[in-house]
């Protein structure tokens, strides 16, 4: 059981490495803007308090409208900007370089991208505290010749204690995710495989006719469905029915607003986030 909840949360991440937004709206030709402005709010649902603010992220562009600085504030006890993020992209414009620095300068996060010619990113390095002897992760890419993403495989460097398995074998920790898609192009299966263990995680996504993501198996169990609104509100519940996510679109396929459910002991916490453009 303990490995089997350890494998659901590593294939959490190995999706989010790759997947675009499942629940894509029918888009209108009107522009979408750069998002600015990112204000979260915290509240308890049942005790009739009103939301307050926790944090805010603001986003800076260059003459490219690429994203170069997010600047993150604690809007709550300390009231003063936490943490920076700084991005480098090269002359065609692929990220390069995002670095996370601490108020006082210090790089607290530290990420490089490397790509082959004019294809697709084929690996990410994420290093804390710039230092290579600290813990870092390690990501390498193939593609198939519609420029999807096929495989993605995960080392962690630099850990001194692993997984009894893995330190057994002298390895790093270690994953490969495998994904499969329709002829539309849309994910239709994921298979993640550590490479300690026999044990996989196949995951399966069902759309509806028009091309959106209405339910998520994992290991044939129904772990999240969504339904959509003609307002652009997409709903996201849990494999037991319990509502855990509202996204609000707009006309353009934009986030406005979202809200996240978690329950807890006898109360339900809800998390706000309200998005600004230009």
């Amino acid at each position: 059981m303990k490995n089997h909840l350890l494998f659901g949360l590593l294939i959490i991440m190995s999706l989010t490495a790759c997947q675009k937004d499942f629940a894509l709206l029918p888009k209108s030709k009107d522009k979408a803007g750069l998002l600015v402005k990112e204000i979260k709010y915290f509240h308890k649902l049942d005790d009739g308090t009103e939301p307050s603010k926790t944090d805010s992220t603001l986003y800076f562009y260059n003459d490219q409208k690429l994203l170069i600085r997010k600047e993150n504030y604690d809007l709550g006890a300390i009231q003063t900007i936490v943490r920076v993020e700084v991005y480098t992209y090269d002359g065609r414009k692929r990220l390069i370089k995002e670095q996370t620095e601490n108020l006082n300068g210090s790089v607290f996060r530290h990420t490089e991208y490397t790509y082959k010619g004019n294809s697709k990113r084929i690996s990410t390095e994420t290093k804390f505290n710039q230092a290579e002897e600290n813990p870092h992760t390690h990501y390498e890419y193939e593609y198939n010749d519609k420029g999807q993403m096929i495989k993605m495989d995960r080392y962690n460097m630099g850990y001194s204690q692993l997984d009894n398995n893995a330190t057994k074998m002298g390895l790093p920790f270690a994953s490969t995710t495998e994904y499969y898609y329709k002829n539309n192009g849309s994910l239709r299966m994921s298979v993640f495989r550590p490479v300690y263990s026999t044990n996989f995680i196949k995951s399966v996504y069902i759309y509806n006719e028009a091309n959106m993501l209405t339910e998520e198996y994992r290991d044939e169990i129904l772990m999240n469905s969504y339904t959509y609104e003609a307002d652009g509100l997409v709903k996201k519940f849990n494999g037991l029915g319990t509502l855990v996510e509202e996204v609000q679109y707009d006309k353009v396929g934009q986030i406005v607003s979202s809200k996240r459910f978690l329950s807890r002991s006898n109360s339900t916490r809800v998390y706000l986030t309200d998005y600004t453009y230009k």
